[in-house]
């Protein structure tokens, strides 16, 4: 747990309830002395929730749970619940959540197995995207990805580039200037070196983010940056892969202050959109909007039509190749 948290750590518990076979209803009823928190991490199918002065119970779902959204991940890191507290007297060892509010944003994709969405983090106003400038080098197909993601769960997308002192800065600015063009904060920094995490932090300053990026990038290092105490182990990146070593096994939340907080989550390496359908993808390149409704046919993918303004405007340099190339990549995904 962290430094300035009290945990109330219960004891074993027998036997454990799939999410599975949770009644689900919409009706609010909380009795008075439930508490209200945040899903500050999950362990295995239990939820460790946050109250308001920062202590944190471990808890279960109960039997039937009132739920505001409709999503098929019941719980994610950043939900907002209630839950009856543990009664260590009578033998309750767990806090039992019987409420999730509504949901005002989420960051959704799909499993690596199965076909249920898999919401990785809710509640947030920024996707703080976060790539390295090199070892490993930035994945501009994953960040249009996340981009979308972020824009489809009506979160604010940034862009974050560590380790600076790995390459030109006059290289980076002319290859990533293109999200800036887009409306897309972008924000350079070195945590080995602490360049830049100040101007990182005010930008985070009053605002809910959740952390996003692949492995090895330094998600960890800046973390323990922005905090000032470590909170998250850091590991090098395979040099067999040059791929990130996986360091955050699930989502973690952590608080600043009370409007203010960073959900950490897991390392990624590939990144499927769901809750869009093919037709709608044109509407979350921002760049495309100029061109889209001057296409010969309607709608049009964009893809093979003739007459298509949008591949017009990618020969004419007016929406660039890589884009539009990413453009295509996600609609080739999408059903």
């Amino acid at each position: 747990m962290d430094q300035e948290h009290k945990a109330i750590i219960p004891r074993k518990q027998k036997g454990k309830r799939s999410l599975e076979r949770i009644q689900i209803k919409s009706n609010k009823l909380i009795p008075i002395h439930a508490v209200s928190g945040i899903v500050s991490s999950i362990v295995g199918k239990n939820f460790i929730v946050q109250t308001e002065n920062h202590l944190e119970f471990e808890c279960i779902v109960s039997g039937t749970i009132s739920s505001e959204h409709g999503k098929a991940s019941i719980l994610s890191v950043g939900d907002k619940v209630s839950f009856l507290p543990p009664d260590l007297d009578k033998g309750i060892n767990f806090g039992s959540i019987i409420y999730v509010e509504t949901r005002k944003s989420w960051l959704s994709r799909k499993p690596l197995i199965g076909v249920r969405e898999d919401v990785v983090a809710v509640n947030a106003e920024i996707l703080m995207i976060i790539m390295s400038a090199d070892n490993p080098i930035y994945n501009t197909r994953l960040i249009d990805r996340l981009i979308v993601s972020a824009l489809v769960g009506n979160l604010k997308p940034a862009l974050c580039i560590n380790k600076i002192d790995l390459m030109d800065l006059a290289i980076l600015n002319s290859d990533l200037k293109i999200y800036r063009q887009l409306g897309c904060p972008l924000i350079f920094v070195s945590a080995h070196l602490g360049i830049g995490i100040d101007d990182l932090k005010l930008f985070l300053h009053g605002k809910h983010s959740i952390f996003t990026g692949p492995s090895g990038v330094g998600k960890s290092s800046i973390l323990n940056s922005i905090l000032g105490y470590p909170v998250q182990k850091i590991q090098d990146v395979s040099s067999k892969t040059s791929k990130g070593k996986h360091t955050t096994s699930t989502g973690r939340l952590f608080r600043i202050d009370d409007n203010c907080s960073i959900i950490d989550t897991p390392g990624i390496r590939e990144f499927g959109i769901v809750n869009i359908k093919k037709e709608e993808l044109t509407l979350y390149f921002k760049e495309f909007a100029d061109f889209y409704e001057h296409c010969r046919f309607m709608p049009c993918s964009h893809t093979h039509e003739p007459g298509c303004e949008v591949k017009s405007a990618v020969e004419r340099g007016k929406i660039t190749e890589e884009r539009y190339i990413s453009y295509v990549n996600i609609y080739e995904t999408l059903k």
